[in-house]
């Protein structure tokens, strides 16, 4: 996702919705062997509720400044599909590992952002700006039309990514000393949220400028360890 915005950095998210439908279907299989129903989504795209809040609600991660997922494990670099199933399960709960609190001193993605979609606001909002906006959530919001307004210009098909590839937080396990340092204070020193951005920047973290370099690059296979 660092070799954003194009095919290469579109890629990757495409591969995710493409596994989606494998896993959806094994997931099914294993339920009804067990006895029990799994509804799942016919369309990759928030068919049975919206992903973002789901996965808050289930305590995955926080919504951050993209008004996307952020995990502490994986940054912004996951999806969230959903099943309705009978099994009984033990309900999760929404978790603060500081992810608000970062994104309010941070603004890495909206500073890269080449259309300025991406509130720079310290603090969410309640405010609505439009038809697209949901109610009754204090988030920051993307400016859709303009965010969508750029894809389609850029011919980049559904998805820019700039924002995902810059995050400090969506790093893989194998980066700088400090995201282990940051992934273990975030929640709880967030004076230091700067700094870990600073780092972030100084160390090159973000959009790779030559696509040619992705070529050189040894990657695990899916794109996971």
């Amino acid at each position: 996702m660092r070799y954003t915005p194009g095919h290469i950095g579109l890629a990757p998210t495409l591969v995710a919705y493409q596994l989606k439908n494998v896993m959806q279907g094994q997931l099914q299989n294993f339920l009804r062997s067990l006895g029990y129903m799994g509804l799942g989504e016919a369309s990759n795209y928030n068919a049975l509720g919206t992903a973002v809040g789901l996965g808050v609600m289930a305590g995955l991660g926080e919504q951050c400044r993209i008004m996307h997922l952020l995990t502490p494990e994986y940054g912004v670099r996951q999806r969230v599909f959903k099943v309705i199933t009978d099994l009984p399960l033990a309900p999760g709960k929404p978790v603060d590992f500081g992810a608000m609190q970062f994104c309010r001193s941070c603004k890495k993605c909206a500073d890269f952002c080449p259309v300025h979609a991406i509130p720079t606001d310290t603090d969410p909002s309640w405010a609505v700006y439009g038809p697209y906006s949901s109610p009754g959530v204090r988030i920051w919001r993307r400016n859709e039309p303009v965010c969508n307004a750029y894809i389609t210009s850029a011919g980049i098909s559904e998805h820019c990514s700039i924002c995902f590839g810059v995050c400090p937080l969506s790093k893989g396990n194998r980066k700088a000393f400090y995201h282990d340092i940051m992934r273990a204070t975030v929640s709880a020193t967030p004076v230091l949220n700067r700094f870990f951005r600073n780092m972030d920047d100084f160390f090159g973290y973000g959009i790779k400028a030559d696509p040619e370099e992705f070529w050189e690059m040894d990657l695990p296979p899916f794109g996971w360890d």
